[in-house]
């Protein structure tokens, strides 16, 4: 599955942009142009939250506004195919859109919050064929509209075949068997219905299906946290990596390593009798000795937590050798993010392969990857991205280094400009792109 059109409306910068997508794109423009926005919003296209959406996520502050967000899949794999069967249009591709706006009741659309106030609702949505006859679009199908229909039932026809024939009832038909015999008389007739796209909102189970199928999405934002990301929580991308080890570790090896800590718990603690380290035990001793001075008849047990193999994988500390051996919190800038890199690509990896052997795409957006690397390390940046892009994954980033762009392929080049408008008498600006070909 690959991204091949992107259209933002209303988000940030991005008042109306539309894009043609390739394999890898390199964002240029002046600051303020418009490139982080294009990035958040394919963040929020693959990962909706409204956690990261609020008033001034909307163009020119203006929260009556509708954030959309669309994109076109195609190139669908046999199983993506599948999962998505009911979503695709005619051809095969699948064209989705997420939107938000403000002012959206609890419950009327997938939100972060169940509570009954307003806030920022998402809208999840597909566009599909459907038959242009109202009597035969399963929205429209309700026991008020099928008694009007069935009033002037011998106009239910299309190119010469009636469907009240088809249907054989000789009373109204319920709701349900209406909507069972419209899909039948579709697919039946399918060469004679007239159809139209339309876009269909907020189905039930849309989400969920969406989150296993999407290309798996990475957006690494120009400032990060080398410290954050190499923690071994369960939630961070490196933890994620640790704990799926966990699943590798055979039974014996597992019942060895639990042997050794349980071992370790006997030397620290009372419960280990003579095994634990005298001093400990001294120390435990002399302080309820100096205790009972003050309180007869009370006991002081110094004991320490029993490490697992859980603890243990989260709290790893990364050490970089390039000369001098420290921990990578400590290195320069540019190393730093060289080990965000190679940790979110290798996070990539293990989300996208299976255990069939099939891989899930990815898309990598990278905010200006030349921040604090030397010119030689940008360059290879670019070969790199280039590698990624070559195996059929994707990636765009922004970036002011002309060392991360080559005319050799000026068709990658999506160029982010700042237009000034007046609306109601008050100038706002708006971005637009283009790809320089």
């Amino acid at each position: 599955m690959r991204l091949t059109y992107l259209r933002i409306q209303n988000f940030r910068a991005c008042k109306d942009i539309t894009l043609e997508i390739g394999g890898m794109h390199a964002l240029v423009g002046a600051n303020n142009a418009g490139k982080s926005s294009m990035l958040r919003a394919l963040d929020f296209l693959f990962n909706p939250s409204t956690k990261s959406l609020n008033e001034e996520s909307f163009w020119n502050k203006d929260p009556s506004l509708e954030i959309r967000v669309e994109a076109i899949f195609t190139d669908l794999t046999d199983k993506e195919k599948e999962a998505l069967g009911a979503y695709l249009k005619a051809d095969k591709t699948f064209h989705m859109a997420r939107s938000a706006r403000m002012g959206v009741k609890g419950g009327e659309s997938e939100t972060d919050s169940g509570q009954d106030e307003e806030k920022i609702g998402i809208g999840q949505h597909y566009k599909k064929p459907i038959p242009e006859p109202a009597w035969l679009q399963e929205s429209n199908i309700n026991g008020t509209n099928i008694k009007e229909w069935w009033k002037n039932k011998e106009q239910l026809t299309v190119d010469g075949v009636n469907f009240t024939e088809f249907i054989g009832a000789a009373k109204i038909p319920t709701v349900g068997d209406w909507k069972d015999k419209a899909k039948e008389f579709v697919t039946t007739y399918a060469n004679k219905i007239p159809m139209k796209d339309a876009w269909v909102d907020n189905p039930k189970g849309y989400a969920n299906v969406l989150k296993g199928t999407l290309p798996f999405f990475i957006l690494v934002p120009a400032v990060r946290d080398v410290t954050e990301e190499s923690k071994g929580t369960k939630s961070s991308p490196f933890g994620k990596l640790l704990f799926a080890i966990l699943d590798t570790i055979t039974q014996e090896k597992k019942a060895k390593i639990e042997g050794i800590l349980v071992e370790i718990s006997k030397q620290m603690n009372r419960a280990g009798g003579d095994e634990r380290v005298p001093l400990i035990a001294d120390t435990e001793k002399q302080l309820n000795t100096l205790l009972n001075d003050f309180f007869t008849g009370c006991d002081i047990e110094i004991e320490f937590e029993t490490p697992t193999l859980e603890i243990l994988l989260s709290a790893p500390k990364l050490y970089v050798d390039d000369g001098f051996r420290n921990a990578v919190e400590n290195k320069g800038h540019g190393l730093q993010r060289a080990v965000i890199f190679t940790i979110l690509r290798r996070y990539a990896e293990y989300m996208t392969s299976s255990t069939e052997g099939k891989k899930r795409n990815l898309i990598l957006a990278i905010e200006e990857p030349e921040l604090y690397m030397h010119p030689q390390a940008q360059r290879t940046i670019r070969q790199v991205f280039r590698k990624i892009a070559e195996g059929g994954d994707q990636v765009i980033f922004s970036t002011h280094s002309s060392l991360l762009v080559d005319v050799a392929y000026f068709d990658e080049i999506i160029r982010m400009e700042i237009s000034a408008e007046k609306t109601d008498g008050k100038k706002t600006m708006a971005s637009e792109s283009g790809l320089n070909n």
